[in-house]
């Protein structure tokens, strides 16, 4: 390994720490675990303007919000390099305005990818990627 590298094997930790955060104390545990200089571009699109980290951790508390502390389980990790990817589940029950939808109440279960840039033991960049059906089927009523 080249010196000033970090492991493959340590990415993919600081990725799954990120997961067991999440499912412990929300957003607390994003000042553990992201950079200052965190970027999400997909979520910067959402609100028009770049991600800061306090941004970040607001988005993330009106999700917490939504979804009933939902909570995630990985599938599989796969990393090369900076990068790693994680295919997961999260499982929730639709409490709140998410994404402009009403809440339902309804248990739900929504399939995604991340792609995570990790530099130093942070995570630096995140992009998501959400399977459409589940997301759909928090419209379904009854």
């Amino acid at each position: 390994m080249l010196s000033g590298t970090v492991s493959i094997d340590a990415n993919k930790q600081v990725v799954s720490r990120w997961t067991e955060l999440w499912n412990e104390k929300g957003v607390g545990g994003v000042d553990e675990i992201f950079a200052d200089d965190f970027r999400d571009e997909q979520l910067a699109a959402r609100l028009g303007q770049p991600v800061t980290l306090e941004s970040f951790k607001a988005s993330l508390q009106s999700l917490m919000q939504a979804m009933g502390h939902a909570q995630f389980e990985e599938h599989e990790l796969v990393a090369e390099g900076d990068q790693v990817i994680v295919r997961w589940t999260v499982r929730g029950v639709h409490q709140g305005m998410l994404w402009g939808l009403p809440p339902t109440g309804k248990a739900f279960a929504v399939d995604g990818v991340n792609i995570f840039r990790v530099r130093d033991g942070r995570i630096v960049e995140r992009r998501s990627f959400l399977d459409p059906g589940g997301v759909l089927g928090l419209l379904e009523t009854g």
